[in-house]
């Protein structure tokens, strides 16, 4: 099994308000019914860690225990029936298990949410979220969505996953922003999905300048269309919606206006787009296609090579690609 079969996206963070309830047996049901050892062994298990591409999940993985009482209480876990929650879920032939734990590791009382994706009895997909309660909200911190690509009823499965949890745990629960860093494929996944630039997060340009995320992608934009000798009054921003033509980069004000940039007369650039990996591992790479402009600049690789932006941690990209982005949504109520 090649690594490009593989998908590594959604690092969300969410902020979490619901009224307060104690713990109640339901919130344990799902994860009394297999040890410990055994449902961390599910994960560590899976055909997504056997390359050992992302070093980061496993360390997360080893640092899950059951949820105390008194982590559900701080967190104010409301009483949710999850069997019952998670048989709301439908795509296809998937089905979802969900379970609770807590990490170890973190300084705060926090719960982990585990969205687990079964075809048959094959584990084809999870999802993680870390629930805290800070200065006073609950506040969720994505740990990552893996799921295998070479499945093909896995195939398009983010939206309703999405959808679920909104219905299902954000707005049930009064979540109200969701934030996230996106990485490689999800690059553009998430600009499509409704997730902005944070506006607290900058770069340092190639002469050490800083600029907020918003202004960083615009200049590596105009860097990359140069490139590929495009005219900025050569594109549109189109969606199912309208398309409009703009006539300077500063139109673009969300992350979804530079994943819907397409040329005005249907040109594509072809690239191998950066669609997966980890820090200090192999990355992986699609093959060769042709994507419109906004897609292909979003999904091009951010290799570093020998001109760079530096992030607000200190990590090198290209001065030629959309590098990695912290970002955000806010969740409506109805």
């Amino acid at each position: 099994m090649t690594p490009r079969k593989f998908f590594l996206g959604f690092c969300a963070l969410l902020t979490l308000s619901a009224e307060a309830a104690q713990p109640s047996k339901s919130c344990t049901a799902v994860a009394a019914k297999l040890s410990l050892q055994h449902e961390i062994q599910i994960l560590k298990g899976s055909e997504f860690l056997q390359d050992k591409k992302y070093p980061y999940l496993k360390k997360f993985l080893n640092s899950l225990v059951r949820p105390d009482a008194g982590a559900l209480k701080k967190v104010n876990w409301p009483s949710i029936n999850l069997d019952k929650v998670s048989s709301k879920f439908k795509y296809g032939p998937i089905r979802l298990v969900t379970r609770l734990f807590q990490n170890k590791s973190e300084n705060e009382s926090n719960i982990v949410l585990v969205l687990e994706f079964y075809l048959s009895n094959r584990l084809v997909g999870f999802v993680a979220r870390t629930i805290k309660k800070l200065d006073g909200e609950r506040t969720a911190y994505g740990e990552g969505a893996y799921f295998n690509q070479s499945v093909m009823a896995v195939k398009g499965i983010i939206p309703t996953v999405q959808y679920f949890l909104d219905e299902n745990f954000y707005r049930p629960l009064l979540v109200k922003v969701e934030r996230l860093k996106a990485d490689y494929i999800g690059r553009y996944v998430w600009a499509k999905r409704g997730f902005d630039f944070d506006p607290t997060y900058w770069f340092k340009d190639l002469d050490g300048t800083t600029y907020k995320l918003l202004q960083m992608a615009r200049i590596n934009l105009s860097r990359f269309l140069k490139v590929h000798k495009i005219k900025t009054t050569d594109l549109l921003v189109s969606t199912e919606s309208r398309s409009h033509s703009i006539f300077s980069l500063d139109e673009l004000k969300t992350a979804a206006d530079f994943a819907n940039l397409r040329h005005k007369r249907g040109f594509k650039i072809e690239i191998m787009p950066l669609i997966g990996g980890s820090i200090n591992t192999v990355t992986i790479s699609a093959p060769l296609q042709k994507m419109d402009i906004g897609k292909a600049f979003m999904l091009s690789d951010y290799g570093p090579g020998k001109e760079f932006i530096k992030s607000k941690a200190r990590v090198s990209f290209s001065a030629y690609a959309m590098p990695y982005w912290n970002g955000f949504r806010k969740i409506s109520e109805r």
